[in-house]
Parts: structure tokens; C-alpha cells; sequence
């Protein structure tokens, strides 16, 4: 008999494909950080050229953090046999770790926004630095000036 059902298309049938749509999704947000960063923080008179350059140069950047954060979910579908994949354990394994992650990097856009609107400045290690250890910044900052 004749299936008159719409099929979906066949990369969201595959469990590559959830990989994909994730590389994907997290290019296109950190892209879209780089545009606000653009939009909200340049200053005017900037040639073309630098602007191009700057935006492939993040983009690349982009492509490698994207890798490092899709690796895992590669190796989790790696592990899996197909025979399980659809198995309910592994169905709330993986929603739920993809759920923290999408929690995470959504919180970590808005870190990162508010963070360079403060400073004016990229997370970096001695920025990181200060929110890991303020005990020590502050100390050290105290003992260093007179207050």
C-alpha cells in the first residue's frame, strides 16, 4: 500500500545528523555573537578588508570550538550500537546531556556579552583567572596598594 505520511528528510532520521544540527547550531550562535559583538562595540571608519579578515578569523576559531564540543556527542553515538540507540535509557541520557549543553552555551553567550561590554575584552586567562579565584586577585590587589 501507498504511505501518504510526509517523510522528514533523511539527515533527522539519522543519529549523525542530531551531531550535525549541533556543530551547526553552535556556529550559527557564536556567529551571531560576533555580529552583536560587531554591531554593539566598533567604532566607525573601519576598512572592509580588516572587518572581513576579523570575521574569518573567529570563524575559524568558531569551526575548531565547534569540533571540540561535537567530539563528545560523536563518541557517545560511537559507543552506542544502532541496536540502542533508540532505547529510552539512552534517549534520557543523551536529551538530558544535550539539554545541559544548550543550557550552558546559551548562559556562556550571555557571559560573554556582558563580560566584553564590561571590559571590553574576549574571555581570556587572566580574565578567567579573576572569576575563578577573586580571593586571591583581591588580595593580592590589596596587599599590592595601599587602601
Amino acid at each position: 500500500m501507498n504511505d501518504l505520511r510526509p517523510q522528514s528528510p533523511r539527515w533527522t532520521r539519522s543519529r549523525y545528523g542530531l551531531a550535525a544540527f549541533w556543530f551547526c547550531s553552535l556556529l550559527v550562535a557564536w556567529f551571531v555573537l560576533r555580529l552583536v559583538f560587531f554591531f554593539a562595540f566598533t567604532s566607525a571608519g573601519l576598512p572592509a578588508g580588516q572587518i572581513i579578515l576579523a570575521f574569518l578569523h573567529g570563524f575559524h576559531r568558531d569551526v575548531f570550538m565547534a569540533i571540540v564540543f561535537t567530539l563528545p556527542l560523536l563518541f557517545w553515538m560511537m559507543i552506542v550500537p544502532e541496536t540502542r540507540f533508540a532505547a529510552r535509557w539512552n534517549r534520557i541520557i543523551l536529551l538530558g546531556t544535550l539539554f545541559i549543553s544548550c543550557y550552558v552555551q546559551i548562559f556562556l553567550l550571555f557571559v560573554a556579552f556582558f563580560f566584553f561590554e564590561e571590559f571590553k575584552s574576549r574571555f581570556n586567562t587572566v580574565a578567567v583567572d579573576y572569576l575563578i579565584y577573586p580571593q586571591e586577585v583581591f588580595v593580592n590587589i590589596w596587599q599590592s596598594y595601599n587602601m
